[in-house]
């Protein structure tokens, strides 16, 4: 009995193992699956959630199109009554337009038979106007040659004298050069003779001014002769002379300040007073220059006119 029950205990030991192993291994897989129930449900969640939101985008398309479709119905129904009523309209201008055509197809007709009675008469002054036009051209043949053989007389004469024209105007250059070349020594000659004639300005100047000086000396000496009329030296003067002094001639000298200043206080304030050749560029030398201009340009006319004949 003992051993029996040994035996049977055991068995029901290695049973109970048995069972224990299996129901740990169902746990695992349980806890497996729920592991993958649980993620499998998270996952059917989220696609519902985006189904859901997919469904509500879909249903406010749907109600879109719907609106849309109705007022393009209404649009094509606005369209279509203003093509009827355009249809209408064109109808009633394509009859008017017949009757017009029917008008202006009789009128163009009547117009046709008009013009063809007129293109017989311009047919027959298109061929006196023919005849006419070649009496006419074979005239403007002849008168052609003519005017060209003129035009080549003329041609001819023409070179010649542009021939001619070159060689005068070849003569005129020349003429011209030996004009300038004379007007070149004619002004050195001018430069020359202005510069001689202010030396010889300068030392009537000073002639003079000891003149002066000479009758102020003279006056100075004898006192009892300033109630008289004062002592006027006769001194032979040329035209050239005379116009030195002041108020006499054309020309008027300017007296330097210092020369007076450095005279004595006796000295009369007309006295002529010797000029240099800086105080001589401010009056006699455009004086002589301006006679000098005059005698230049009748020389440039007699040359021009010996060459004009």
């Amino acid at each position: 009995m003992k051993v029996q029950n040994n035996r049977t205990v055991q068995e029901i030991l290695s049973e109970t193992s048995i069972i224990r192993d299996s129901i740990t291994a169902n746990n695992m897989e349980l806890t497996d699956f729920k592991r993958h129930s649980s993620s499998i449900s998270q996952q059917m969640q989220s696609q519902l959630t985006d189904l859901r939101e997919k469904l509500t985008s879909a249903f406010g398309e749907i109600t879109a199109l719907v609106k849309q479709k109705t007022q393009s119905d209404s649009e094509m129904m606005q369209d279509v009554n203003t093509l009827q009523q355009n249809l209408s309209q064109k109808t009633y201008e394509l009859e008017a337009l017949k009757k017009s055509y029917s008008q202006a197809h009789q009128h163009l007709q009547s117009s046709l038979i008009q013009m063809q009675n007129h293109l017989q008469v311009t047919q027959n002054e298109v061929s006196t106007a023919k005849s006419s036009c070649e009496r006419v051209q074979r005239e403007s043949t002849q008168r052609f040659s003519q005017l060209e053989s003129n035009l080549k007389s003329m041609t001819e004469e023409y070179s010649r004298g542009t021939g001619e024209v070159r060689n005068q105007m070849r003569q005129l250059k020349d003429e011209i050069a030996r004009i300038q070349q004379s007007l070149t020594s004619v002004t050195s000659e001018f430069e020359d003779h202005k510069r001689v004639s202010t030396s010889t300005h300068n030392k009537l100047q000073a002639q003079v001014w000891s003149v002066e000086e000479a009758r102020k000396a003279q006056e100075a000496a004898s006192p009892s002769h300033h109630s008289q009329k004062s002592y006027q030296p006769m001194v032979a003067m040329t035209a050239s002379q005379g116009s030195l002094y002041p108020g006499t001639g054309s020309v008027n000298v300017p007296q330097p300040v210092s020369m007076i200043h450095a005279s004595s206080p006796r000295r009369s304030p007309s006295l002529p007073q010797p000029v240099s050749p800086h105080s001589l560029s401010g009056s006699i030398v455009p004086n002589m220059s301006g006679l000098h201009h005059v005698f230049l340009r009748g020389f440039c006319l007699k040359c021009f006119r010996s060459v004009r004949g």
